[in-house]
């Protein structure tokens, strides 16, 4: 399971950031897309993330880059594990806050 909750720029993913609950984050991170001001993404508690969960989430940081900024915050031990396994560090390292 996968949850998204999204308060004034701060986003906070929790659970199983997987392949098979894409299509529902994709679908909630149009919001923070839209605007304008700096969007800070908690990521302290994702439990499991694959590499198309790590591949999506850099895609909307990148995206984000261009219009306002984005910053990772509070690396689950999941979630830096998958980082370095699939060896995404380098690119996720401008992001991370």
């Amino acid at each position: 399971m996968l949850e998204l909750q999204n308060q004034d720029g701060n986003l906070a993913i929790a659970g199983q950031l997987l392949i098979r609950h894409l299509d529902s984050f994709k679908e909630s991170l149009w919001e923070p897309l839209s605007s304008n001001s700096p969007v800070t993404v908690d990521v302290s508690q994702i439990k499991e993330v694959d590499l198309a969960g790590l591949q999506l989430l850099l895609a909307f940081l990148r995206s984000r880059k261009e219009v306002g900024g984005a910053f990772i915050t509070g690396l689950s031990k999941a979630f830096d594990r998958a980082l370095k396994l699939t060896g995404l560090e380098e690119h996720y390292a401008e992001f991370i806050a």
